[in-house]
């Protein structure tokens, strides 16, 4: 078992949060939830015990109930008393745990929701989704059947990803040190190589000071969980950042820079052989460098984190515009680290839908925010990952044109001994033969770095971000209207 981290600013464990819907009617026995509810509540408990790593204590539990399905008095009290938090305003089943049911009738609940079932006179049963019969199309779905406990309604709801690639990389996040400087330069110095202006830093962003005003004036109050969402962002952001310096420089080294410096070292030894004893061990040197930073690249997963952190603070900023239009989080196909993260971190949110009378103000955000901001960003990001391909696509030509001449004018030298200029034939057959290595080079690192597709990524997004602009023009605000487009934008 993992040892726990320190609590404190720097503590990245979330707070275990249990929370069920009840879905049980008017009926059900209050003794029966009510000893249900001790579960539950003893569950969230249990999670920083089971988990450290992971959670940090102490846990909470809450009842959702919906207003179209509110519970009896009798089971609100005994749920009080087991020391559930009563969410009177929720609507949204999908951001809950599991259903908390009087008796064994799941037509009220989607097939993926847990269910606790509390019925009077029996023990509590947790029922969970086992899927449809193997083999038989149509086939209705099953669900297991098992004891509840504070152990088994732990492991069932609040296990951390089962798969071991995504502990091993969630554990590998909540190591990161996003402080922690990247020391690499020699994408920057690609750049200026090229004519490409350097990644220059950003404006400064006020989106989370705007959200956070935005939540203010707002009828219901979201900042517990938007401000977890503003440090999941940040902390994603600036690791993307160090990793995605990294990889690009390992890249713009392994395809371009050692590759080049081994032909001018080999050049340097071939026209002065004096030279030699430095140039071949420099070699040797540069050849090494390139497989080991080729080898660490790899082996420590810059590309692979620099995807999922990119991903992360993505994942972060869309969660803060749906946190604020009250609607759900969207389904992961993947189900990786990241989206489950994300989801716990928002499990003590208020699930209450967006009020009739804050439609107006969270729609002036979103235009201005969420949309604007994101139209400018991806028409900035198309031009640069045009102008960086026709870019590297040029130098590479130049490249091997420029390096064709010198092995020609060196041949020419060699053949008709201008001037008796120590040059030999080979140092000519050694720039010639590195000519189309050089120019495969620089189109290597132009498909590895992926701009003709990133930057059609760009366009399509900027379009539909456009669409949905044009579609918010005009149109009266309402609470309808806001979580329609919080869903697509």
């Amino acid at each position: 078992m993992a040892p726990a981290q320190a609590s404190g600013d720097d503590d990245l464990r979330l707070a275990p949060v249990l929370t069920v819907l009840w879905a049980g009617g008017e009926g059900g026995d209050a003794a029966a939830i009510g000893e249900a509810a001790k579960l539950v509540q003893a569950a969230a408990h249990a999670a920083a015990d089971r988990w450290p790593d992971v959670y940090r204590g102490p846990g909470r539990a809450r009842l959702i109930c919906r207003d179209d399905d509110p519970p009896p008095s009798a089971v609100v009290d005994a749920a009080k008393r087991a020391g559930l938090e009563i969410d009177a305003q929720g609507d949204a089943s999908t951001t809950c745990d599991a259903a908390l049911l009087g008796k064994h009738d799941f037509t009220a609940i989607p097939d993926s929701l847990a269910a606790l079932v509390a019925e009077a006179g029996a023990p509590p049963r947790l029922a969970i989704d086992a899927g449809a019969e193997p083999g038989l199309e149509g086939a209705p779905r099953r669900r297991s059947d098992v004891a509840a406990s504070p152990e088994t309604i732990a492991e069932a709801l609040l296990s951390p990803p089962r798969r071991s690639a995504d502990r091993r990389e969630l554990g590998e996040y909540q190591r990161e040190d996003p402080r922690r400087p990247a020391y690499r330069f020699e994408y920057a110095a690609l750049l200026r190589l090229i004519g490409e202006p350097s990644e220059a830093a950003s404006a400064p962003d006020d989106s989370w000071a705007r959200a956070t005003t935005v939540n203010a004036a707002a009828s219901v109050d979201r900042g517990e969980a938007l401000d977890r969402l503003r440090r999941e962002y940040e902390r994603g952001d600036a690791l993307a950042l160090a990793y995605g310096r990294r990889w690009r420089s390992t890249l713009a080294a392994r395809s371009f820079l050692l590759f080049a410096g081994n032909l001018v070292s080999g050049l340097l030894g071939t026209l002065f052989p004096a030279a030699w004893p430095v140039t071949l061990p420099l070699q040797f040197a540069l050849t090494g460098l390139l497989y080991l930073d080729q080898h660490v690249a790899r082996r420590r997963r810059w590309r692979a984190k620099w995807i999922d952190y990119r991903r992360a603070a993505e994942v972060a900023r869309i969660a803060r515009f749906r946190l604020l239009a009250g609607i759900a989080q969207p389904d992961a196909a993947s189900g990786s680290w990241i989206e489950w993260r994300v989801a716990r971190a928002l499990r003590g949110a208020p699930t209450a839908a967006l009020p009739e009378r804050d439609a107006a103000l969270f729609l002036a955000y979103l235009r201005e925010v969420e949309i604007d901001r994101q139209i400018d960003y991806h028409r900035a990001a198309y031009r640069r990952f045009r102008r960086l391909d026709a870019r590297l696509r040029r130098a590479a030509t130049a490249t091997l044109l420029a390096t064709m001449a010198l092995g020609a004018a060196l041949a020419a030298i060699a053949l008709f001994k201008f001037a008796h200029a120590p040059v030999s034939l080979f140092a000519a057959v050694l720039t010639l033969s590195a000519a189309p290595g050089l120019h495969a080079a620089l189109n290597g690192l132009r498909n590895q770095l992926d701009v003709e597709r990133q930057a059609a990524r760009s366009a399509r997004i900027g379009l539909a971000l456009r669409r949905l602009r044009r579609a918010l023009d005009g149109a009266p605000p309402n609470a309808a209207l806001a979580r329609s487009a919080a869903r697509r934008a």
